[in-house]
């Protein structure tokens, strides 16, 4: 195992110490300190370049969603779902995981998603005109309801 850091590494137990960083090392216990070797040799000051992986940023936003309750009795496998935009736009689809979620779904920036969840098969748009929309009352962003029509 390789452990690295650009700055400094810190191991702790119950009291006991060991800070490494670039002024040296420091070890510190309040107990009994030992160091059991078949040699011990001290030949003066060495170090070792840090070379520090990079790593991809998360996105900001991150949202999984866990169907495990309405889809139990059916393999998972068998479920799919889609992952929306607002405007249409699909960033993800695929199937549930064995646990009935779906993987993360990430954005840049908070925004609505519309996920659309079912068994294989076709789906049927429905749309409603309230009569709330003369009125001037509010009414909900998507007044479309998705059914999935398979059995």
């Amino acid at each position: 195992m390789e452990i690295t850091a650009a700055e400094e590494i810190v191991l702790n137990a119950r009291g006991s110490y060991i800070r490494i960083n670039g002024a040296g090392i420091e070890h510190g216990t309040p107990g009994q300190w030992a160091a059991y070797a078949g040699n011990h040799a001290l030949p003066g000051p060495k170090s070792l370049p840090v070379v520090v992986p990079g790593f991809d940023m998360p996105k900001a936003f991150s949202n999984r969603l866990d169907v495990y309750d309405v889809y139990w009795p059916r393999a998972f496998g068998e479920v799919e779902y889609t992952a929306r935009r607002e405007n249409g736009d699909i960033i993800a689809q695929g199937t549930l995981d064995e646990h009935g979620r779906t993987p993360r779904l990430t954005t840049d920036q908070a925004e609505t998603l519309q996920v659309l969840v079912g068994t294989q098969g076709s789906w049927l748009v429905e749309s409603e005109v309230s009569p709330s929309i003369e009125s001037g009352e509010a009414t909900p962003d998507d007044p479309n309801h998705y059914v999935n029509q398979s059995a």
